[in-house]
């Protein structure tokens, strides 16, 4: 398998190369091997361009070599990247949050985790905030304010909503 991968890396076959790596790893976890389970992943997700499950779940395994200083930081700035592409310049909600379930499902790290779950209920929540959709950006703000109370930014804009509904009610 490993033979297998690296013939299919230097083919550019990157996908292909990741498969046997993987199946590679699962029999002879070595130091040998996780190096080209990592470079075959990083391939084929420089190589993949449109923002879908399959590129969340390569993100997510991606996030399992922090050894090999994939970082934290590294990971939630891409998952950045797929929010202003899927949700700001695309408005594509729907594709956003298969997305982030995708990602989250496949996530291993709980701090990773819960840094993109803030990011995906904010941003969401701006969203519909900016679009003038009060209530529908309620439930995510309220989401956002339950894994960071302190947020300065989310209380003011909660806080907004909740003024908004008031005088809409009454």
């Amino acid at each position: 398998y490993m033979n297998d991968g690296i013939f299919k890396l230097e083919g550019r076959d990157p996908s292909g190369s990741f498969i046997q790596f993987e199946k590679a790893y699962l029999l002879y976890p070595t130091e040998n091997t996780a190096n080209g389970l990592l470079i075959s992943y990083l391939k084929a997700f420089q190589l993949k361009t449109k923002k879908d499950t399959s590129h969340a779940i390569l993100l997510a395994k991606l996030s399992r070599f922090s050894k090999y200083e994939i970082s934290k930081d590294l990971i939630t700035g891409e998952f950045i990247n797929s929010t202003n592409t899927l949700l700001f310049e695309n408005g594509k909600t729907s594709e956003y949050a298969d997305y982030f379930n995708s990602l989250v499902h496949h996530l291993k790290n709980n701090e990773i985790k819960e840094e993109i779950s803030f990011t995906y209920q904010y941003e969401t929540g701006r969203y519909y905030y900016n679009q003038g959709k009060y209530f529908q950006a309620q439930p995510f703000f309220e989401r956002a304010l339950e894994l960071k109370p302190n947020n300065q930014d989310v209380q003011g804009i909660y806080l907004q909503i909740l003024e908004r509904s008031l005088r809409l009610s009454s």
